[in-house]
């Protein structure tokens, strides 16, 4: 059995243990186990030494001993743990919604959702809007293949277009709102 001893670091609510001794022949060696275990109250087994709650450990040292600590302390750990796992799914979150925002579907191709794509799209809506678009438009799609789009289908494009933008931040929103919420 190892055997290991609690420090505190300094200006932190953790416990380092350093491990003393890799069995009890070796920690014999040090004294009579008996007499160490009941001199020494930080010296902890392996299977002894207590998980952290909320990014913390649940005890302090205070006259060489470990101590529950306060529940005041559990709280306010729980609050920092909750603000920073809500912060990492926040960025997950932002993650996905720019992986999603990388191109729209149409007529079962993708186009691409760049800010200069975007400019494009929006401007095909102008000339369709003024009655100034063609019979048709060749357009570049996501894998660089050449799509043509006609002009009775301008309009369903444009607003596939948008619609996919408003959705993806929409439900982004409402998920950000989830995550703000559960602090």
């Amino acid at each position: 059995m190892k055997y290991f001893i609690g420090r505190e670091v300094q200006d932190k609510p953790y416990l380092i243990f350093d491990c003393i001794a890799m069995s009890d022949e070796e920690l014999a060696e040090y004294g009579v186990i008996e007499d160490i275990l009941r001199k020494n109250k930080l010296i902890l087994s392996e299977s002894e030494i207590p998980e952290n709650i909320f990014g913390i450990c649940p005890y302090i040292i205070k006259d060489e001993k470990y101590v529950k600590r306060s529940e005041a302390d559990i709280q306010k750990a729980k609050v920092e743990y909750s603000k920073d796992q809500n912060s990492k799914e926040l960025q997950n979150l932002d993650n996905k919604v720019s992986e999603k925002l990388r191109y729209f579907v149409f007529d079962k191709t993708k186009f691409s959702l760049s800010v200069n794509a975007q400019n494009n799209w929006n401007r095909i809506g102008m000339l369709y809007a003024n009655n100034m678009f063609s019979e048709y438009l060749d357009l570049s799609t996501y894998d660089d293949s050449i799509y043509r789009l006609k002009r009775d289908s301008v309009k369903r494009f444009i607003q596939t277009f948008h619609d996919h933008i408003n959705h993806v931040l929409s439900s982004a929103n409402k998920e950000k709102l989830k995550i703000q919420n559960s602090i």
